[in-house]
């Protein structure tokens, strides 16, 4: 339950930032190769641990390049937190 709730969170994030862009009103935060869509976002969240590709979206500017750096962090949190949890359970 932790892990979906933390790709709907950063699927809003990524969503929210672009929303300027939506209405008229801004340069997008992120770029996408086609017109995004909600599954963009959360592919694009997702895949920030397994790949550093630009296939899901580009950073284009310092809020959204932090937010990919806050989500690496956070996927990279809950991999060593499996991890020591698989480790404790076969130690004791």
């Amino acid at each position: 339950l932790f892990i979906p709730i933390i790709l709907i969170g950063f699927t809003w994030g990524y969503w929210r930032l672009n929303h300027r862009n939506r209405i008229g009103m801004g340069k997008a935060a992120i770029t996408f190769d086609k017109p995004p869509t909600y599954i963009s976002y959360f592919i694009k969240t997702a895949c920030v641990a397994v790949n550093d590709t630009t296939e899901h979206g580009v950073c284009q500017n310092n809020a959204a390049k932090l937010l990919r750096i806050a989500n690496g962090f956070v996927v990279m949190d809950v991999f060593g937190l499996t991890l020591s949890r698989a480790i404790g359970l076969v130690v004791n």
